[in-house]
């Protein structure tokens, strides 16, 4: 990432040759506000042509960018290619749209993104391209949230410490055994059946330490009448809590509202929640319930926000 003195220098190089940006650096090291965020939305009109994405600024230059937009493709390369964007640090990027035309993926694999980036939120409603080459441009990455895109590839991210995957199916999963993520620290999964993740293990990730699940709500086939069966939750928890993956955290999130039988299982199962050293969930409305899980976990409890 840009220090300061490093802006500084650019930033005098981008003022000689009489680049809008320079002067932008310029005016955030004089700290004159007023005219930073006019010369600010300018710049951001002249480089991008989607107002639905938000820019937060740092030391004259894009630190974060975040849109919930329709449009995919134009934006990728609009990002990649912004001299503003040289030193971006976090992508929030949701595209809204079935269209295929609209994958972002294929633009940031031809124009790349900056290596300064460390948080990419990236989620899609179509995507049929493998992301094994999308990798290669984000090699710095920290933290990662991928939504649906058909195929998940395999992740070589050396420096990743948070993967957060949302609506992928157990074949894409499993190709996380071969992923190289050798400082992954937390691993967050939204599966529709938690069954599926009972062959799932990661050897390559020495330093996974949380395990967080959840489930799709959008799904049609999984309401609440499942969570009323009280055979059906107890077999998703205990494919949970017998399979591989759990065995190698030290803590385990359950981030869905507690509901239904599931509580119920849960209870059964306490014993088995004896080798986790924290285990959190979101707080359940009802005291009675919020002591029951208090009393059953103890000083081992968090609650999730």
């Amino acid at each position: 990432m840009g220090g300061l003195d490093e802006i500084a220098v650019w930033g005098d190089e981008l003022l000689e040759k009489g680049d809008p940006l320079g002067q932008i650096i310029a005016l955030a090291r004089a700290s004159n506000e007023q005219l930073l965020l006019t010369a600010q939305r300018e710049y951001e009109r002249a480089h991008f042509r989607d107002r639905a994405l938000k820019m937060v600024w740092k030391n004259g230059l894009i630190d974060e960018i975040h849109a919930k937009t329709e449009i995919g493709r134009q934006n990728a390369v609009d990002i990649a290619k912004c001299p503003a964007t040289r030193f971006l640090r976090v992508l929030d990027l949701e595209v809204q749209t079935p269209v295929l035309a609209e994958d972002p993926i294929p633009a940031f694999v031809e124009h790349g993104l900056p290596p300064s980036l460390r948080h990419l939120k990236l989620w899609l409603r179509a995507g049929r391209t493998d992301l094994t080459q999308f990798y290669s441009v984000i090699p710095n990455i920290e933290r990662l949230d991928l939504w649906r895109p058909e195929e998940l590839g395999i992740p070589d991210l050396p420096q990743l410490r948070v993967l957060r995957t949302v609506g992928f199916s157990k074949h894409d999963l499993t190709k996380l055994e071969k992923a190289n993520l050798p400082r992954l620290h937390t691993l967050a999964i939204t599966a529709v059946f938690w069954e599926e993740l009972a062959e799932l293990a990661l050897p390559n990730c020495p330093e996974l330490h949380t395990l967080a699940v959840t489930r799709p709500p959008w799904e049609p086939w999984f309401s609440q009448s499942d969570l009323d069966d009280a055979a059906y939750c107890e077999r998703e928890l205990r494919a949970l809590l017998e399979s591989p993956l759990a065995g190698q955290v030290a803590e385990l999130e359950f981030r869905d509202w507690l509901k239904g039988q599931m509580v119920v299982a849960i209870v059964h199962a306490a014993p088995m929640f004896e080798r986790f050293a924290r285990v959190r969930f979101r707080r359940p409305k009802a005291e009675n319930l919020q002591r029951l899980l208090t009393d059953l976990f103890g000083a081992r409890l968090e609650w999730l926000p």
